[in-house]
Formats: C-alpha cells, sequence, structure tokens
C-alpha cells in the first residue's frame, strides 16, 4: 500500500500504536537525557529521509501523539503557517509547511546549483559541507531570517515536528538554529519507493537514506528510525 493513502491507513492504526511506541516517542521528545545524565526537554522533532517512505503518515501520528487531543494537531506540524496543499499524488495531505519546503528547495538550489534530486559528491558522504558552500553571505543571511522567522512561530506551539524530506540535506544549515532537536527517518524498502514513485530511482533513496543518516549523526541529534511496516495492519493467515 501507498504511504499517500495515509489518511485511511491513519484511522486504521492509531487505536492500535503499540504503547511501546509511543512511550519511546514521547520519552525520545520530552525527557531525552543530555550527556551529564540529567533529563532535557527535546519539544523540536525533524522528519527527514526519502519521499514514498511514510513520512507523511508518520508525521500525522507524531502530531497527534503530542497534541493528545489538547489542542488542534495541525498547529503540532505547522504552527500558523500555510499547509503544503494536497494533490493528486496525496491526497491525504503532506503534513508539511509550505514555506519550510519552499526554503529547503531554495538553499538547495542556492548552495549546488542544482535541483533536490541531484547531489555534490562531498554532500552526498559529509552533508555538513552544505555550510561551507554558500556562494554569498547575503544567502545564508536570508535564509537565517526566514528559518528563524518559521522556527519562533513553531515555538509557540511546542513541542512541534516539522517534516521535509530535503531535511537530509539541508539539516546541517538548520541545525545552529535548533535546541536540541530530535531526528526521526522513516524508511521503506527501496524497491517499494522506487515503484511508488515518479522518479523510479533506488539511487536516489540510497542517497537520501544515506545523507539523513550521515546529517543526523553529524548534528548529534537523537534519531529514530521508523519501517513504514509497522503502521500497516498485518497481513492476512492464508
Amino acid at each position: 500500500r501507498s504511504q499517500h493513502s495515509h489518511s485511511g491507513v491513519t484511522s486504521a492504526v492509531r487505536p492500535v500504536l503499540s504503547q511501546c511506541w509511543r512511550e519511546r516517542v514521547m520519552a525520545s521528545t520530552l525527557r531525552c537525557r543530555g550527556p551529564e545524565g540529567r533529563q532535557r526537554a527535546r519539544s523540536q522533532i525533524i522528519v527527514m529521509g526519502m519521499s514514498r517512505s511514510g513520512s507523511s503518515l508518520t508525521t500525522s501520528i507524531i502530531a497527534a501523539m503530542l497534541r493528545n487531543g489538547s489542542r488542534s494537531d495541525e498547529t503540532a506540524w505547522r504552527g500558523l503557517g500555510r499547509a503544503l496543499p494536497s494533490d493528486s499524488a496525496n491526497p491525504g495531505g503532506y503534513y508539511e509547511r509550505e514555506d519550510v519546503v519552499r526554503l529547503n528547495y531554495a538553499t538547495i538550489s542556492s548552495v549546488t546549483g542544482a535541483g533536490w534530486t541531484s547531489f555534490r559528491p562531498d554532500h552526498l558522504l559529509r552533508p555538513a559541507a552544505l555550510n561551507a558552500s554558500w556562494r554569498a553571505p547575503s544567502g545564508r543571511a536570508k535564509f537565517e531570517a526566514s528559518a528563524r522567522a518559521i522556527l519562533g512561530d513553531m515555538d509557540h506551539h511546542a513541542p512541534w515536528v516539522l517534516k521535509d524530506v530535503r531535511f537530509a540535506r539541508t539539516l546541517p544549515v538548520w541545525r545552529p538554529l535548533l535546541r536540541r532537536p530530535l531526528c526521526v527517518i522513516p524508511y521503506r524498502h527501496p524497491g517499494e519507493v522506487a515503484s511508488s514513485s515518479r522518479l523510479r530511482s533506488v539511487r536516489l533513496w540510497e542517497e537520501y537514506v544515506m545523507s539523513a543518516l550521515t546529517a543526523a549523526r553529524e548534528a548529534r541529534c537523537p534519531t529514530m528510525l521508523v519501517s513504514f511496516r509497522r503502521w500497516l495492519p498485518p497481513p492476512s493467515p492464508g
């Protein structure tokens, strides 16, 4: 089943989410221990990885758990920002802020001179190299002004979750503006991703997953890997 039928899957899966998963997410979000052993709040969650891997579904479930019915789920993932519109590829919605997606697209294009599907070898092996690749100081200043405005709005609705698969590439330039974030990387079998995507590319799956894992490690972010199959009902016997 495709990620993009997730609205129906969400309603079916939420009642049977394991208590273990709930405890892991909430503990990682609200009660992570720092290196000194003291508990430290983690109210900022970044969802990234490869598209068509269950990231929208994962984000919707995290947002629902963060709100726990006390406030609108939407404020947990978009604050007061405009939601990226749904389309025929994802009628259930992307669970992304439009300004975050636009900013990540623009940053990749400005820094690399290419689109989001083209990796420079140095950025693939070391995503933090993006920080040293700005062509003009004004570009970084413009990015930081936009990113601070977004994060300032989201912090009014903390704890929150922001999702864009392209954080796998841009996390290094967001990281200095974040406070002890938690990274969540949904993953799915590369063959299923390729068959579900217009890009039909296993290579791109490998590059995005590698970049997400490396970026999270370089940023020293606690990281959770979430299998797409965990959200699907078990197959019927026989």
